[in-house]
């Protein structure tokens, strides 16, 4: 398996039984929180004591760090990431054009916040880290 291998998921917004803006919502909300069921499940793992050797510690350790980065990451409001979709779904009216301009520009501003505002991504990485008790 293949990090940072991850791609858009196409889905039918016909294929959901409920508004098409909620199944926006829950559809892009499910790899986020697939990332910090992952992340409690392992820490879970941790704390259990079942955990005894230093290199399976580590392990399960980044796992952890892993999921709760890709987490708070992905719901990042900055296209194409899961954030962006689930705000969007929530803004009332007509957003098009902001998502139109914000798609075009979002490489661009997704690149800016990760090499000159780290801590826009490190710091809830840290608090959700320590919230699981790991720090």
């Amino acid at each position: 398996v293949g990090f940072g291998w991850a791609k858009p998921v196409t889905w039918n917004p016909n294929n959901i039984d409920m508004d098409r803006r909620w199944g926006s919502i829950l559809v892009s909300a499910a790899g986020p929180l697939s990332n910090i069921l992952l992340a409690v499940l392992a820490t879970v793992v941790l704390k259990s004591g079942l955990v005894t050797t230093p290199f399976v510690f580590s392990f399960f350790y980044f796992f952890v760090q892993i999921n709760v980065l890709l987490f708070v990451f992905n719901l990042l409001p900055i296209p194409p990431l899961d954030g962006s979709h689930i705000l969007f779904a929530l803004l009332p009216g007509d957003t098009h054009q902001i998502q139109a301009m914000l798609r075009q520009f979002g490489f661009l501003i997704l690149m800016a916040v990760i090499f000159f505002m780290p801590s826009i991504i490190q710091g809830p990485t840290n608090t959700i880290v320590g919230w699981l008790g790991l720090f």
